[in-house]
């Protein structure tokens, strides 16, 4: 899921001035942090499916992986924060733009109207969803049960 926003994370850092290396190289290394310590991700729920037997839940593997994520994702946005110059101080760079081999960023026009209604719809249902999985886990009694057939 990454790769598709890697254009996205490089456009925004060009206009805002910040060497696009910095935000790719850690956006990579975040996701993977994130998947590790959403609640919904599957490593997650197999983790809890494995830990389950000994009393290990939702709640305990949160407290540990997303205090150590956040920790990790902060360590290597330190790491990469300064790398090289800034894009308005770099003569290579700003030779490829003189040049016509780098173009700079384009204004996009923000979102008005249905598609700004729609956009906000989504991410509603998206964090609805969420926090649904969210409670499921942290509750066992609103997990579903399934009857299982006794054996004589």
């Amino acid at each position: 899921m990454i790769y598709a926003l890697l254009p996205v994370i490089a456009e925004v850092a060009r206009k805002a001035g910040i060497r696009p290396e910095r935000p790719l190289s850690i956006s990579v290394i975040a996701s993977q942090h994130g998947l590790v310590a959403s609640p919904v991700s599957a490593a997650t729920v197999a983790l809890i499916g494995a830990l389950a037997a000994s009393g290990v839940g939702l709640p305990q593997v949160l407290m540990i992986t997303i205090p150590g994520t956040l920790l990790g994702v902060v360590a290597g946005i330190v790491s990469v924060a300064f790398r090289g110059k800034e894009l308005a101080e770099d003569p290579e760079y700003q030779r490829r733009v003189a040049a016509g081999k780098v173009t700079p960023p384009a204004e996009r026009p923000a979102l008005t109207g249905p598609e700004r209604t729609k956009a906000i719809g989504s991410c509603v249902v998206f964090l609805a969803a969420i926090a649904a999985v969210v409670l499921i886990g942290l509750f066992p009694g609103l997990r579903p049960i399934t009857k299982r057939s006794r054996r004589a």
